[in-house]
């Protein structure tokens, strides 16, 4: 099997990687049902209609997510973490378009948890939608995150700690989610920044890469087991297939050259599938 299949009805081919992924529709289409015979949602060239449409979509999606959200059970979570000290989350939790750049990361949403003494943690949540991958591949890339952030907590890198995890939507909670603490500082806007202000994270940057050039590794992959520096297979939806029912994750490896031959070697196979 793919990735994801064709969800169109009678339909048992492979969805289209990437380009058969709808987030307007929240479906998945193969190279047949791509077509706009048979899928009529809007392209993102028309932007007078995909704009909106986009919107709608995102508004959708944020919203049910939301709805799973025990927020009892998510305080509990993390009062229970600080022996019982109290806390409380936004109220009125909605989505909300204004805001969504200081929620909303990349395939993430979050949530700030505030305790009675000041002190904000932020509950990471997965967004899931059209473009998400299977659960079990999303879990374990939710589990590698964690497992990065803990190593490098050992560096100089800043970063935030992470006090609990769980990316069973069948916990408590309703849904998969990192507790970890919220750091200062506000979302970057890379086309808003002046010259000086992009020099000064590209310095960061650097420093960033010239601390961790001091750890290296002689395998190429993804930490997968958490408070430990295992080196397992590569964290990253790409590079990952499903056969016989089976997650297939590639990797580690001891060198570029087997990385890149196993890469072009799935990109092989999956043209061969269409």
């Amino acid at each position: 099997m793919a990735i994801w299949d064709c969800d169109c009805d009678g339909c048992n081919k492979s969805s289209v990687r990437i380009y058969g992924d709808c987030v307007l529709c929240d479906h998945h289409f193969c190279v047949k049902h791509l077509g706009p015979e048979y899928h009529t949602c809007p392209k993102w060239e028309d932007e007078d209609r995909y704009g909106p449409a986009a919107q709608e979509a995102e508004k959708n999606e944020i919203t049910s997510l939301i709805e799973k959200i025990d927020i009892l059970a998510l305080t509990q979570r993390a009062s229970s973490l600080r022996n019982g000290l109290a806390c409380s989350v936004a109220q009125g939790l909605q989505y909300d378009r204004a805001l969504r750049s200081s929620v909303m990361g990349g395939m993430n949403y979050h949530i700030e948890i505030l305790f009675e003494d000041g002190i904000s943690w932020l509950a990471r949540i997965r967004r899931f939608n059209a473009t998400s991958p299977p659960p079990e591949l999303r879990n374990y890339i939710i589990g590698s995150e964690v497992s990065t952030l803990q190593f490098l907590s050992k560096t100089k890198v800043p970063i935030p700690t992470v006090f609990d995890f769980n990316p069973d939507e069948s916990n408590p909670v309703g849904v998969g989610y990192i507790l970890m603490e919220k750091l200062p500082g506000k979302s970057l806007r890379w086309s808003l920044t002046t010259p000086k202000q992009r020099q000064k994270v590209i310095s960061q940057l650097a420093d960033i890469y010239i601390e961790l050039k001091g750890f290296p590794f002689s395998m190429m992959g993804s930490f997968n087991q958490q408070n430990s520096s295992h080196v397992g297979p590569i964290a990253r939806e790409s590079l990952a297939d499903f056969k016989d029912l089976h997650m297939r994750i590639p990797g580690p490896y001891t060198s570029s050259e087997e990385y890149f031959n196993a890469h072009i070697q799935l990109i092989l196979d999956l043209i061969i599938r269409q």
